[in-house]
């Protein structure tokens, strides 16, 4: 690429663009924390020794306050988005735009209501005084909560992924490694069927970078 390409290319910084890399950072962080809840696999000494130690509780409750904030930063990251493919979005491509916007709004529904189901034992142990939970009042909490994510918002992140590689690739608004990545990330969720943690962090890190890349190059010229 030229040097004048690269000027234009990068022009003013846009400092909202990095909500989406906040808004992973924090979801990353509640991803780990409901990670460590006990689940199916777990003895029943496990759930019992897991609940009776408030600091245990309070990183469940932390993740529940961190999902809804992660999620607002990354609507304000699909304005930027918008603002990003509008320049070259052609009007046989609004509807891949919005495929982009519904599946991350889905997304953010699943992760809201999944956040929820992980921390309801949690909630009810520290606001409702009730008893220390068992491993049969916990564990439906959890699965469902394992359900939402691992085959409902990850299917709904797929979604976002692949269509908005598409879009970048196709208006050439991103560069091709990033938007191809998108797509193979996006491939891996969408035909995934296991319960591994690694698969939450993939969105979180592609966005992440996008939230990198739109920041440090503005202007939808391609490298």
């Amino acid at each position: 690429m030229s040097n004048e390409s690269g000027a234009a290319s990068r022009g003013p910084k846009n400092w909202l663009a990095l909500t989406g890399l906040i808004s992973m950072a924090l979801l990353a962080v509640a991803y780990a924390l409901i990670a460590s809840i006990p689940g199916a696999k777990d003895s029943l000494q496990t759930v019992t020794a897991f609940y009776s130690n408030p600091a245990n509780i309070n990183r469940v409750l932390a993740a529940a306050y961190l999902v809804p904030i992660a999620g607002i930063l990354f609507l304000s990251f699909i304005g930027v988005l918008r603002g990003r493919f509008a320049p070259v979005l052609e009007e046989s491509e609004e509807f891949e735009w919005i495929v982009v916007n519904g599946s991350a709004i889905l997304l953010l529904a699943c992760l809201f209501i999944a956040a929820t189901a992980a921390a309801t034992p949690a909630a009810s142990t520290a606001f409702l005084g009730a008893p220390l939970p068992n491993a049969a009042t916990v564990l439906p909490f959890v699965e469902i909560g394992n359900i939402l994510l691992f085959v409902f918002a990850m299917r709904a992140a797929a979604a976002f992924m692949i269509f908005a590689s598409r879009l970048g690739l196709r208006g050439r608004s991103l560069p091709r490694w990033l938007a191809i990545a998108g797509i193979v990330l996006g491939l891996v969720l969408l035909f995934s069927i296991s319960y591994a943690s690694a698969l939450l962090f993939l969105l979180p890190l592609w966005v992440a970078v996008l939230s990198i890349y739109i920041f440090l190059w503005p202007r939808a010229s391609v490298q």
